[in-house]
């Protein structure tokens, strides 16, 4: 029998996959919302609800689906606004770097942190298991 994930290991799935497919260049970095995906993807497969021995259509597993989707929803669009505040802020940043000749160093500590964060989600992936 098939062991059915808990909603944090579905939500860190989910984010996880939209990531791997931001990476891609399937889905842009700038979404903002769940609803948005459907503009690339079809986001309802995030998370494996549409994996062979899912019962999706039971009213509890669309309970569960619609509760995940809103946690990812709030997470892109809080992402998407610390993106944007980021940027701005990332932008002084790299124009205080460019002057001091340091553009490189700045593109390379963004790349860094990305990773970081994209090497956390996969390790709390793993440990649910």
């Amino acid at each position: 029998m098939k062991t059915i994930p808990t909603l944090e290991a579905t939500v860190l799935r989910m984010k996880t996959e939209i990531q791997a497919d931001q990476a891609a260049g399937i889905v842009p970095q700038q979404v903002k919302s769940f609803s948005e995906l459907h503009n690339y993807v079809d986001a309802n497969e995030y998370g494996g609800f549409c994996e062979e021995g899912r019962n999706i259509l039971s009213e509890e597993s669309v309970a569960f689906a619609n509760e995940a989707q809103n946690q990812v929803d709030k997470w892109l669009s809080d992402l998407y606004s610390t993106t944007i505040e980021n940027r701005v802020g990332g932008r002084r940043h790299a124009e205080i770097d460019d002057e001091e000749g340091n553009q490189e160093a700045y593109d390379r500590r963004e790349g860094e942190r990305r990773k970081r964060i994209d090497e956390h989600a996969r390790r709390v992936i793993l440990n649910k298991r």
